[in-house]
């Protein structure tokens, strides 16, 4: 097995999925995902602390990102470049699951 070829799951797990630890061991975790040109994705990042699943859905002119991880992890949800957090985050922190919706900003956007 060759390491090159696991970068599709990483791309997949830190480009799109967006997970990526906040703090040292996954104390706390970042999600800022990019949905680009897909219409979905979905996929389980295994950490330290233990699972983090992403599920990603196309709306509209966005999509909506729902997250569960590891409850009583902080996770912080954030817009990647060139998207933009267009509702409040929901959720619940001590069950581990959160909600966002995103847009994409348009080429001289804000």
């Amino acid at each position: 097995c060759h390491g090159f070829s696991a970068s599709p799951t990483h791309q997949l797990s830190h480009r799109v999925l967006g997970v990526a630890p906040a703090r040292p061991g996954f104390a706390a975790i970042a999600v800022s995902p990019d949905l680009a040109d897909l219409d979905h994705a979905r996929g389980v990042v295994p950490t330290i602390v233990g699972d983090v699943e992403v599920r990603l859905e196309r709306e509209g002119g966005g999509f909506v990102a729902t997250v569960n991880a590891p409850a009583g992890i902080p996770i912080a949800i954030a817009a990647a470049p060139g998207i933009s957090l267009r509702s409040a985050v929901r959720g619940s922190p001590t069950r581990g699951f959160h909600e966002a919706r995103f847009e994409r900003i348009e080429a001289g956007g804000a």
